[in-house]
């Protein structure tokens, strides 16, 4: 792909589907592949964490926003 082709097909998201479940599969895939990113002199510093439960999610959401 040409540099003005890819500038010119670029796009944002900007809105999101929310409450829209995504697969225990995608996310194990996406974060296997995150995992293959180069970090700076290979510090490693990215941590992930998932919460696939809803109830987790929305006590967790209610203990770090006031």
């Amino acid at each position: 792909m040409e540099f003005e082709t890819l500038i010119r097909e670029r796009r944002s998201v900007r809105h999101y589907k929310e409450n829209t479940p995504i697969s225990h599969e995608l996310l194990v895939s996406v974060l296997t592949q995150a995992q293959q990113a180069p970090s700076w002199k290979n510090l490693q510093p990215a941590r992930s964490y998932v919460i696939e439960d809803p109830q987790i999610l929305k006590d967790f959401i209610s203990q770090t926003l006031p």
